[in-house]
């Protein structure tokens, strides 16, 4: 079994909550919605917290990477 979330940050880390109680973290993929400006890596305001920017590296970010990222600073994490 895999999860696939999408969503603001506050309902991403309350779906995680309960998704880990069933599968390991490598098992959860989620989408948080961030605030795109350009849509094309220039000004970094979809930095996720593990340093990916979300409009041209993809959406989905592995909950094992979220965990051991830094907090990103329009991530909401």
């Amino acid at each position: 079994m895999v999860f696939y979330n999408c969503g603001p940050a506050p309902m991403i880390h309350a779906s995680e909550a309960v998704q880990r109680q069933y599968v390991t973290s490598d098992r959860i993929f989620s989408a948080i919605d961030y605030l795109t400006k350009c849509g094309v890596g220039i000004c970094g305001a979809c930095a996720a917290p593990d340093g990916r920017r979300i409009c041209v590296d993809g959406p989905f970010i592995a909950r094992k990477s979220t965990l051991s990222a830094k907090k990103g600073r329009a991530s909401g994490l």
